[in-house]
């Protein structure tokens, strides 16, 4: 049985006219509601009804843009706090220019198909939409299909092919940040992981690392390459195995701290130290990046905080100008984060 917006209302205790605003884009519907309502209507399974195919779009007041989120619903991101937040951004900025979010998940068995004009949204199919904006990391043969056809901002992820605009955090600031934490509490060897994913590598790992790189260079301290774990070419570490590894770099080249590409991947590794008896940071230090809401069970864990509405801000204005100026040649603007001190770091035992 399809499932209606009354059902999705009941879920959320909400109105009907609430939900149906907020799967609209309402401009009045507030960001951190729409959120909501999206991620529980793809949970249940909702799906908007398309437009008429062939039929003649009515000449519409406002603006309406396209918003891509390359998971099958928050529920099933591993870092769906950024998403979501990154969302009410975007919601903000469209909310003061009048203009529709119309937003999709889309399942990553999916996402490749998007190439194919049958499989794709109506708003992008029927040439409704005045330019896109993508979340987390979609097929480049779909993002270049997209990009020949309107202007398009991507959060956090770069594509090499087509170029685009691309909105991200810092990566050497925040990488300079945590460094400089780690070297305060007397750390001198510090290493770098990164876990093994399905597919490509995302594109902000490397990123990350080279601001890791580039922050050791600066306080003059050694990079080991024996110590970096999934980013250098060579056989990957499966990420059950990241703690073994982990506590075998300790012991052969006196590392005594591990900066993590993202606060996920740390909060997997201090379970698996843990799970051998390795006490964090008594025995080890460890670091993240991004600011994720702290698992339960866990310290609170050293890391960047990225400005997460603010950078969904900044991708609805670039990409306004972009639809204004299509001329304007592509950039890549980065945010500060901040530092979170945390408690995963402590001098070297």
């Amino acid at each position: 049985m399809a499932v209606d917006q009354e059902e999705i209302a009941r879920a959320l205790s909400l109105s009907r006219s609430t939900v149906s605003r907020s799967l609209s884009g309402h401009p009045a519907i507030h960001p951190e509601t729409r959120a909501r309502v999206l991620a529980v209507a793809n949970d249940l399974g909702y799906r908007m009804r398309e437009h008429n195919r062939g039929r003649r779009a009515a000449p519409q007041r406002v603006a309406t843009i396209g918003v891509l989120i390359a998971t099958q619903s928050f529920a099933h991101s591993p870092h769906p706090e950024a998403g979501q937040e990154m969302l009410a951004g975007l919601s903000d900025a469209a909310s003061a220019r009048d203009t529709v979010l119309d937003t999709h998940f889309i399942h990553p068995e999916a996402a490749a198909s998007l190439a194919d004009p049958e499989a794709r949204p109506s708003g992008w199919r029927d040439r409704l939409w005045r330019g896109a904006i993508l979340i987390y990391q979609h097929a480049p043969e779909s993002v270049a299909a997209l990009a020949r056809e309107m202007p398009v901002v991507s959060l956090v992820h770069q594509y090499p092919e087509p170029s685009l605009d691309c909105i991200d955090t810092d990566p050497a600031h925040g990488m300079d940040l945590l460094v400089a934490r780690l070297l305060a509490a007397g750390h001198r060897r510090i290493g770098f992981v990164n876990r093994v994913y399905r597919g490509a590598q995302p594109s902000w790992i490397y990123a990350r690392f080279a601001g890791y790189v580039q922050a050791l260079t600066k306080q003059g301290l050694p990079f080991l390459p024996d110590a970096v774990l999934n980013v250098l070419s060579g056989p990957r570490t499966p990420n059950e195995a990241l703690a073994d590894a982990i506590l075998r770099i300790r012991d052969q080249q006196r590392v005594t701290a591990f900066v993590c590409g993202a606060d996920h991947q740390a909060f997997m590794v201090q379970r698996l130290l843990a799970e051998r008896g390795a006490r964090v940071p008594a025995e080890l230090s460890i670091t993240g990046f991004d600011g994720t809401p702290l698992p339960p069970g866990l310290p609170e864990l050293t890391t960047i905080r990225n400005p997460l509405r603010e950078m969904g801000v900044a991708a609805f204005r670039r990409l306004f100008n972009r639809i204004q100026d299509p001329g304007q040649p592509v950039r890549h603007i980065l945010h500060q984060g901040r530092l979170v001190p945390g408690a995963t770091v402590a001098p070297p035992p």
